[in-house]
């Protein structure tokens, strides 16, 4: 599946992808997010708690992510958290491969809200969900 095409996976098939600006530019070395991410998660994550994005094979390209707040003590020796205002995302060593350079960001529409990864410079191709994607 090319980019821009639509995502045929039914839990997918109202959602858009989206990309905003980040709050810091990513480096081609590290995963960053966005300001849009940043402030929501200043509003809704508890103190102890960091976003987790990890890439798990499946989804209509091939792999897809996952995102989910957790508390820092269920995170083990595989993760690093980055800091960035207050807030902290954490992706394990395997993860983080496929993440290089992408951005993570807060995007609202009119049927949902959610934490998204966007401007993956690792995929080849993504689904228009913005939920899967093959690497390159």
């Amino acid at each position: 599946m090319t980019a821009g095409t639509s995502c045929l996976h039914p839990a997918h098939a109202a959602v858009t992808s989206s990309y905003s600006s980040a709050a810091s530019s990513p480096s081609s070395n590290t995963v960053a997010l966005t300001e849009n991410a940043i402030k929501r998660l200043q509003a809704v994550a508890r103190e102890g708690e960091v976003l987790r994005v990890t890439v798990e094979s499946g989804g209509c390209s091939g792999f897809q992510y996952k995102l989910d707040l957790v508390e820092r003590n269920e995170l083990d020796s595989s993760h690093r958290v980055i800091e960035t205002d207050g807030v902290g995302l954490a992706v394990d060593d395997v993860s983080e491969q496929f993440l290089l350079g992408a951005q993570v960001d807060y995007v609202k529409d009119l049927l949902s809200s959610s934490f998204r990864v966007v401007n993956n410079q690792a995929a080849e191709d993504a689904c228009s969900c913005g939920v899967s994607f093959s690497p390159k």
